[in-house]
């Protein structure tokens, strides 16, 4: 039967001549038979579809994506894309809370005089729940129709000693591991604050505090005398800025208290002033383990004299030089016993004076002469052009006692260098002979990793020769040579290009690991 179906239906397929009755209805009743079938079939179909799909979302690479990797991608969706995520399912829900807590973690708020500071959403911060560190940012912003506060006058109201904002800090305890950075519009704003606030709970709870005075120095210098007293017993890290008066008139004196300053752990100061008192901040820092000078401006030509100033505990300094002119009055009067790590950017320095920063920063502090001080351990050098080979050696033949260089944006000429260190290893000088670990940031694919890995083989090769032969031992315990080299990309736009670096060095990479026991790790971005 079916057989004659199918004969009936490929004739008429051949032939343009109509069927005739009794083939219309068989041809019907084929049609009927048929449809209920097709539809089954489809429905079959699209469920193995579907569970195809199924199955792929289940294989799709993303579901074993790690919680780190997901909060790191969440970080840069917007709110309404974050709130989307939140409804995927209960990992995603789960990195977006975390994401969520990062970004209400740290709020800022800028006011001017008219409004006054937005106690009230303030308070609504205070209140969400979020691990971790909270940051709070209150800045003052000056209108068009003000310079800076004028509450140097005492007839005149300061916004920072508003009864709203005091019964603020009165009434609310400070979380725990809190942040509070003020930018203040006028240097007497800090004094009006803490003269409201010096009893709150808030404020005598605090243990970071970040201060930054800007405007001029208005009225008579008496009254900025004790511009630094009240600030909280609790303090552990202060970050203080003090901005050059815009009048150029000299800065007036300011008497520095022993509290909270010789208890403090770490301090950044930024103050471009022509005078001591950055000195007069440090002398009474005993306590302190780091300190970050930043961005000093100026050259200071203060005559008087100043004793050494010695902090006995700080192992970690970092440097931001701008023109390094402060350099020369206050670095050679630290006297650092503990420095084991420092670290020094040169990020706003200009082109033509690149070529000294890293020396003017060094010598100072005793680490570039024949019998340095200090045993310096760890160093950072970041946004510093214009050393060549020469330059490189001379500074670093001084740390005989470095174990870990770290190079970000500065650029590290291998070829020259290698020939160098050649040349004066023949003649019998060494270099960094207890180095362990060097590090290449924010390299690009024009970066010369052939000619470093040789260095670093001649290097090693020269070490492990010097210390089987007894000779030239650190102490000993030294290590004996590099064991980790790390070359971190930061400018390869193409992935391919990255991955044509390392599979050109992948020879060079496990010649160093198996006969020196080096290990190179390669990164990028």
């Amino acid at each position: 039967m079916a057989a004659a179906r199918s004969a009936t239906l490929s004739h008429l397929i051949s032939t343009n001549e109509p069927p005739s009755l009794f083939e219309v209805a068989q041809l019907r009743r084929c049609v009927q038979t048929l449809v209920p079938r097709a539809r089954l079939l489809w429905a079959e179909y699209k469920g193995l579809e579907e569970r195809l799909q199924l199955c792929r979302i289940v294989l799709s690479p993303t579901r074993r994506l790690p919680a780190e990797i997901l909060i790191e991608i969440f970080s840069w969706a917007d709110k309404k894309t974050l709130l989307s995520i939140s409804l995927v399912c209960r990992s995603w829900n789960a990195s977006f809370n975390v994401v969520s807590s990062k970004s209400l973690s740290t709020t800022t708020m800028r006011f001017i005089s008219e409004d006054g500071i937005p106690c009230h959403k303030i308070l609504s911060w205070l209140a969400k729940p979020v691990t971790g560190t909270k940051t709070l940012n209150i800045e003052h912003e000056v209108s068009y129709r003000e310079i800076r506060c004028k509450c140097f006058k005492p007839a005149n109201p300061c916004p920072w000693a508003a009864p709203d904002f005091l019964n603020l800090l009165a009434k609310n305890p400070t979380p725990a591991q809190m942040v509070l950075r003020l930018k203040f519009s006028s240097p007497n704003c800090l004094s009006r604050l803490v003269g409201g606030a010096g009893n709150s709970l808030l404020w005598n709870s605090l243990e970071t505090l970040h201060l930054q005075l800007t405007g001029n120095w208005s009225g008579r210098a008496s009254i900025y005398r004790n511009a630094l007293d009240g600030l909280p017993k609790t303090l552990r890290n202060l970050r203080l800025k003090i901005n050059n008066p815009k009048d150029r008139r000299q800065p007036p004196p300011i008497e520095v208290p022993e509290a909270p300053f010789n208890t403090l752990k770490s301090l950044g100061i930024e103050c471009s002033w022509d005078s001591p008192l950055i000195l007069s901040i440090l002398r009474l820092c005993v306590d302190l383990d780091v300190l970050i000078v930043d961005e000093s401006i100026g050259r200071h030509t203060w005559t008087e004299s100043a004793a050494q100033v010695t902090l006995p505990k700080v192992h970690t300094l970092r440097v931001k030089c701008l023109y390094l002119h402060e350099s020369e009055k206050i670095f050679p009067l630290l006297h650092l016993p503990a420095l084991a790590s420092l670290t020094i950017d040169g990020g706003e320095v200009p082109f033509a004076d690149r070529n000294w920063v890293l020396a003017r920063s060094l010598r100072p502090l005793g680490l570039l002469s024949p019998m340095p001080r200090i045993c310096l351990r760890t160093l950072v050098v970041q946004s510093i052009n214009g050393l060549d080979g020469d330059a490189l050696w001379d500074i670093f033949s001084h740390l005989r006692f470095l174990r870990c260089l770290v190079l970000q944006r500065v650029p590290f000429e291998g070829a020259g260098f290698l020939e160098n260190y050649r040349r004066r290893t023949e003649g019998g000088e060494h270099l960094l002979p207890a180095l362990r670990m060097f590090e290449l940031r924010d390299l690009d694919e024009k970066f010369d990793a052939t000619s470093f890995l040789c260095f670093v083989k001649v290097h090693r090769h020269a070490t492990t020769r010097r210390h089987e032969g007894g000779h030239e031992r650190i102490q000993e315990d030294a290590p004996d040579g590099l064991r980790h080299i790390s070359l971190r990309y930061g400018d390869c736009k193409e992935s391919r290009k990255f991955e044509a670096v390392r599979e050109e060095l992948v020879s060079m990479v496990g010649a160093l690991e198996r006969d020196f026991g080096v290990v190179v790790q390669m990164t990028r971005g």
